[in-house]
Formats: C-alpha cells, structure tokens, sequence
C-alpha cells in the first residue's frame, strides 16, 4: 500500500488532533484494522474510514480516498471511547 499526503494538511491535522500522518498509517500495517466506505464524500473517488491501532498502541481514525493504488490520507484523529470499545470487540 502506497501512502500520500499534502504536508500542509498534515502539519494542521497534528496540530488540531495530535496525530502524526506517520503514525496514522502505521494503523494500516497492523493486520486487524477495520476499513468502512464512506458514501458521504465518495461521488468523485472511493473514500474509506480506516480504523486501527498504530504502533504506539493508539486506536486511531483514519480517513482516506483511494486513487490508482495510491492512498491520500485526509484526516486522523484518536479514536473517541465508543469507536475503541466497538473496534476492540470486533
């Protein structure tokens, strides 16, 4: 999986949510994550909500367009305690 992102959007999303986009994707190397389509932003491109534990042990959410083999992280953020009960579960 090939990973890609505008570096101005990454430096405001660690500021806003205190999530690195390299930590964000290191919760789709682990094998138990949990992708969900997201109809509401998928008119032009499949859009995705990623939801994994990255390797500092965070649940994080992540979401996603995929284009041509290339993923384009838009946003991540901590996972709030239902999203974590609900991905612990599974």
């Amino acid at each position: 999986m090939t990973f890609d992102w505008d570096e101005d959007k990454a430096t405001r999303n660690l500021a806003e949510h205190g999530v690195a986009f390299d930590e964000a994707i290191t919760a789709s190397a682990n094998p138990l994550f949990i992708d969900f389509f997201d109809p509401e932003y998928s008119e032009d491109e499949h859009h995705y909500i990623r939801v994994g534990r990255s390797d500092r042990g965070r649940v994080l959410v992540v979401s996603h367009p995929e284009r041509n083999g290339l993923t384009r992280l838009v946003s991540a953020r901590s996972a709030t305690k239902s999203e974590r009960q609900a991905y612990e579960e599974d």
